[in-house]
């Protein structure tokens, strides 16, 4: 992440509009942003599910609370952007709109993008809140903050919601990816994370362990090997023309081929008479 565009008059601005207080430059770390944006993603795919009830909101703050294990101001403002995307309806409309969630997760890198939609798809499938209109929306939010399309082809299948096949072929087709695609997933799940803490190079490596063990196993396909055709064959071809045959170095009578003709060490048929 950019710390020089995190510290911009743009990002404070929409933070403390989230947050419902005015924020110094100061205060917009690394940190916050990502978790600002956790939770404003989270809130995007429970919009689209009008039977999210109470408890299940509040299933997804304790399930946020694993994150608070430090007195860092970033954690405090977690759960006040929270609770008034909870409790103000236009915030919530606005901040989930693809121009604003374009504009704040645009600070971050590729990996912290990734991150980013795999926290929110496990914090929410682990809570219930994930019916095949979450999962559209999820991968929406994934397009909106561009992260490029064959990575999010790798994270439908390594996360367990389509089935798909490996392929060396780099085009890219239906729920399908290139062993070099799945390599460039895994590469930036590597990313050390450092502005973010442990908890989130944790995070990652257990995403990663799961993509790579759903989707090693899988056979790389290949183009199905062309029968090899015979050669046209002349009309006076001798059978060793035909068959590969090496003559027998044995001095005993000539093989027999059939009850009718035999043939000769020089590939020559005849009858006997």
């Amino acid at each position: 992440m950019n710390s020089d565009k995190i510290s911009s008059n743009k990002v404070e601005e929409l933070i403390s509009q989230l947050a419902q207080q005015k924020l110094r430059q100061t205060d917009i770390t690394p940190l916050v942003v990502f978790l600002t944006n956790l939770v404003v993603m989270l809130f995007s795919v429970m919009k689209v599910n009008s039977s999210v009830e109470d408890v299940k909101i509040e299933q997804i703050r304790n399930t946020l609370s694993q994150f608070d294990n430090s007195d860092n101001y970033a954690y405090q403002l977690l759960h006040l952007v929270f609770e008034n995307l909870q409790k103000n309806p236009v915030i919530a409309n606005d901040f989930t709109k693809p121009g604003r969630v374009a504009t704040l997760t645009d600070l971050h890198s590729q990996s912290e993008k990734l991150l980013l939609i795999g926290l929110c798809y496990k914090i929410l499938a682990n809570n219930g809140i994930m019916n095949e209109r979450g999962k559209a929306k999820l991968w929406q939010l994934a397009d909106w903050i561009t992260i490029k399309p064959q990575h999010i082809e790798v994270l439908k299948a390594g996360l367990g919601l389509e089935e798909t096949t490996v392929s060396e072929q780099t085009g890219l087709g239906k729920e399908k990816f290139s062993v070099e695609t799945l390599a460039e997933v895994e590469s930036l799940l590597k990313d050390p994370f450092e502005s973010l803490g442990s908890l989130f190079v944790e995070a990652a490596s257990e995403m990663m362990a799961v993509i790579s063990t759903k989707l090693k196993p899988l056979k790389v396909s290949h183009p199905p090997q062309q029968p090899q055709l015979l050669k046209e064959i002349s009309p006076n071809a001798k059978p060793s023309d035909i068959f590969k045959w090496e003559p027998s170095k044995s001095k005993d009578n000539p093989k027999l081929l059939n009850r009718f003709s035999y043939e000769d060490a020089t590939g020559e048929a005849y009858i006997p008479t």
